[in-house]
Order: C-alpha cells, then sequence, then structure tokens
C-alpha cells in the first residue's frame, strides 16, 4: 500500500516507479501516503506484463518485495530475464525463499539472478542485493 515508496520518497528518491496488480492497494497509498502517490509512476497489471513495456537499463535500481514469490514456475525466468533487462546497476529483492504454500512458491533468487549474470552483493534481514556484471 505504498510503505516502501514512502521510505524511498523519504529517503530522496524522486524518480519512482512502480508495478501494481491491486487497485486496493494504490487507492490505500493514495489515502495514506497522498505525497508520495504524487509523485510515483504507478503501472497497473500483471508484473510480466508490465515489465515488457519498459525500456532496456530503464531503472538504476530494481526492488521487488513480496511480488516474485508468487509468480508461477513457468514464469518465473521471463520475468527475472525482463528485470535483468529493465535493470540499470543493482537490484535488491526482498522475497522468501523457504516458505510454501497456495500463492508462495519457494526458490533460490541467489541461483536464479546467478544464471542470468547477476553478481550477488550480500543478504541481510532477507533482504538480498545484487549487481549486475557487464
Amino acid at each position: 500500500m505504498g510503505r516502501n515508496l514512502n521510505a524511498l520518497n523519504l529517503a530522496g528518491f524522486k524518480n519512482l516507479n512502480a508495478i501494481e496488480i491491486n487497485q486496493n492497494a494504490i487507492d490505500l497509498m493514495n489515502e495514506h501516503f497522498p505525497e508520495t502517490h504524487e509523485i510515483t509512476k504507478i503501472s497497473v497489471g500483471p508484473t510480466q506484463e508490465i515489465l515488457k513495456k519498459f525500456k532496456n537499463k530503464k531503472f538504476d535500481i530494481v526492488y521487488s518485495m513480496a511480488v516474485l514469490q508468487h509468480i508461477p514456475n513457468e514464469d518465473i525466468k521471463n520475468v527475472t530475464q525482463e528485470i535483468s533487462r529493465v535493470c540499470g546497476n543493482y537490484l535488491v529483492s526482498y522475497e522468501t525463499e523457504t516458505y510454501s504454500s497456495w500463492r508462495h512458491l519457494p526458490r533460490s533468487y541467489k541461483n536464479l539472478y546467478k544464471k542470468i549474470n547477476f553478481k550477488y552483493l550480500y543478504r541481510k534481514y532477507g533482504v538480498r542485493v545484487f549487481q549486475k556484471n557487464f
């Protein structure tokens, strides 16, 4: 509902873009963080479709939180390749790797991103940071 985007805004990041599938989350963001909502370009729809619309290396940093863990196994390779394509330098990922349910798909993001030319920098409190290899 915009808490992460608001934190980025308060930290000084102003050129924010987001992908959100849930219009209710966008409405809540507008209600609770109107200043951040106003400066954020939000694309509404499935991640798999929205990523295709961005130019190569469009973003200096790509951040995902609790999104990729819901992408079906048959789609995750294409999604991570699209993330790699739009990512300029760094990827920050906060996704569960071990929890499994009908809507949570466990996988190793370290291994997944290594296969598409990202260097694993570190992990702290579940947040993984990668750097794109050129």
